[in-house]
């Protein structure tokens, strides 16, 4: 309550000193309630309240009733169900803005096919150079992987993810935001699956469907100056202090566990409890054209289905899976139980190198499909394609 001061003071005096009152009293509530909310500004708890601007104070009232207070809960009610991983742009934008570094990181996932020019940069050179998302890092599947194998991009082990998500002072609690540079890169999918078989929370993994380009765009903000991304050997000699705890790879198969079950495997579908999906390009599948990569042979998988990556992805944005009514219909053969059988069969999906079974895998995921029984074959045919002796199909369709 509110008392005017007593003795021998006029009505006039008594409304002001009251007026003055509820004014400083509003602003500190509204500072109370401000700074409790949005831990990415930091206000300090002293008088400072009271010199508020007006338009800080008409932004807070207008967006009080929408901040994040409890992040899980708030990224709970952006999925469409509960197999949507996808945060779109304005979400992504809010979080950004309301979330800190230590609730919430954006993780740069692109990558591309190599290219003989030299003076092409890099994913990693262009997210080096600026302008990024604000502390957002970068994943590079190169470079965090096996250094055991001469084979592209497998899976890393347990010591070195912990090194990199430590250097880069993630917790296993992080919520992380997987994003592409441009509309055009297809293979994000990757960088999504790898944080989720390296063992991260599925329910904290997200992946935003804009580009940085089109956050740009929003007006969302940049960093712009020079950003040095840690390489594999410097997280390990870093040995950085943290607590992440990685996990052996998950759903991943190797080519011995897959040549077992090649050759075990019956002629009739319906008695296989496994589904071998290869997502190359028809042309590669049925051995119509020569492999990209030298020292490949043409064929594919006894056994195997062709399911074409690229049909899963928009045509005019494929950083972006089609929606969940347009994977259906093609997947259809693989989300449904076979006749007579009350388990799933197991998928194992392949590529060329291992980036874009991740993209089938996703896409298997938004549909319904537990990722646990969606096996990756990392090795994929830059792997079984090397090897004379492992069996192969070549013909046509």
């Amino acid at each position: 309550m509110i008392v005017a001061p007593r003795g021998n003071t006029n009505v006039t005096y008594s409304l002001l000193y009251c007026w003055g009152m509820l004014f400083f009293s509003a602003n500190v509530s509204a500072f109370r309630s401000l700074s409790s909310h949005l831990s990415v500004t930091k206000y300090s708890s002293s008088l400072a309240a009271f010199f508020l601007t007006k338009s800080t104070r008409r932004t807070y009232m207008t967006t009080q009733s929408s901040t994040i207070s409890d992040r899980d809960s708030f990224f709970c009610s952006l999925r469409e169900d509960e197999n949507d991983f996808h945060i779109p742009l304005d979400a992504a934008l809010k979080i950004h803005a309301q979330c800190s570094p230590e609730q919430v990181r954006f993780v740069d996932g692109t990558w591309t096919l190599p290219t003989p020019s030299s003076t092409t940069l890099k994913p990693r050179q262009l997210f080096e150079q600026g302008p990024r998302i604000p502390d957002a890092i970068f994943l590079d599947i190169d470079d965090l992987a096996d250094t055991t194998t001469n084979l592209p991009h497998m899976m890393p082990s347990p010591t070195l993810w912990n090194a990199y998500m430590n250097a880069y002072q993630i917790t296993n609690n992080h919520h992380l935001i997987v994003y592409g540079q441009t509309t055009n890169c297809m293979y994000i999918h990757r960088a999504f699956v790898q944080l989720l078989s390296m063992g991260h929370d599925r329910s904290k993994l997200h992946l935003c469907t804009a580009s940085f380009e089109e956050w740009q765009e929003a007006g969302g903000p940049v960093e712009t100056s020079v950003k040095s991304v840690f390489t594999a050997k410097e997280v390990l000699e870093r040995k950085s202090a943290g607590t992440y705890q990685a996990t052996e790879p998950q759903a991943v198969i190797d080519k011995g566990a897959l040549l077992s079950i090649v050759n075990t495997q019956s002629k009739s579908p319906a008695d296989n409890k496994y589904r071998i999906i290869d997502v190359r390009s028809p042309d590669r599948f049925y051995a119509r054209v020569d492999e990209p990569r030298p020292g490949l042979r043409k064929g594919h998988i006894p056994g195997a289905k062709n399911v074409f990556f690229a049909s899963l992805l928009q045509d005019d944005a494929p950083i972006r899976l089609k929606p969940k009514a347009e994977l259906e219909p093609i997947l259809a053969e693989y989300l449904k139980l076979p006749e007579g059988e009350k388990e799933e069969a197991t998928i194992i999906s392949l590529c060329g190198s291992g980036a874009t079974a991740c993209t089938l895998k996703s896409a298997l995921m938004i549909c319904g499909r537990d990722p646990k029984s969606i096996l990756l074959y990392d090795g994929s045919w830059c792997e079984w394609g090397a090897d004379p002796e492992t069996p192969i199909v070549v013909t046509e369709e």
